[in-house]
Formats: C-alpha cells, structure tokens, sequence
C-alpha cells in the first residue's frame, strides 16, 4: 500500500489538483510514516476511483517477475487440462462400462 500511495503522490497529485496533507508530528504514525519516504501525506478518498484501479494494477504489475507469472499460468493451464481429461475419461468409463486406473 505504501508504494501504491507513493505513486499516487509522485504522479497524480498535481495532475488532480490534490494538496497534500502535512503530516502532523503528533500523529502516532508519523515516524514510520516519514521513515519510508511517504510525505507529503495525500488522502486515497481523493482520487477518482479508476484513478486508483490503475495505479494498483501498475504498482501490483512492476511487482510481478514476468517469468514467475509465465510459469504459474502455464501450470494453472496444464491443470485445468488435466481436469477436463479426467472428466471425459470418466464420462467414457461410465459410457462404455470400462474400469480404467
């Protein structure tokens, strides 16, 4: 979430017209805040949501090891196959009376 805010920030506060927020000493959450680089402060409610849709998928994709995703679909695929054998196989074992292992 932090880099999704970051990214909103750096790109879109200006362009929606958004004042940032200052961050207020006396917030609990201030430090950790101000240790990960996240000021000025800019309220999420402000962006227009398709707005933040994009910027999440953004964030979430720069993220993402392309080869990783490649890999995890392929096997996601390769069991869905899989599945729809099965179920022709069983659909034919039923058919035809068949005890297949």
């Amino acid at each position: 979430m932090a880099r999704i805010g970051k990214i909103l920030y750096n790109g879109s506060v200006d362009r929606q017209s958004q004042t940032p927020d200052e961050i207020k000493p006396t917030d609990s959450r201030a430090k950790v805040f101000i240790e990960r680089g996240l000021e000025p402060a800019a309220q999420l409610e402000a962006f227009p949501p398709d707005t933040l849709s994009t910027v999440a998928r953004l964030a979430v994709k720069s993220t993402l090891d392309p080869e990783v995703l490649a890999e995890s679909r392929e096997r996601a695929e390769r069991a869905e196959v899989q599945d729809k054998l099965d179920e022709v196989n069983e659909a034919l074992r039923d058919a035809f009376g068949l005890e297949w292992e």
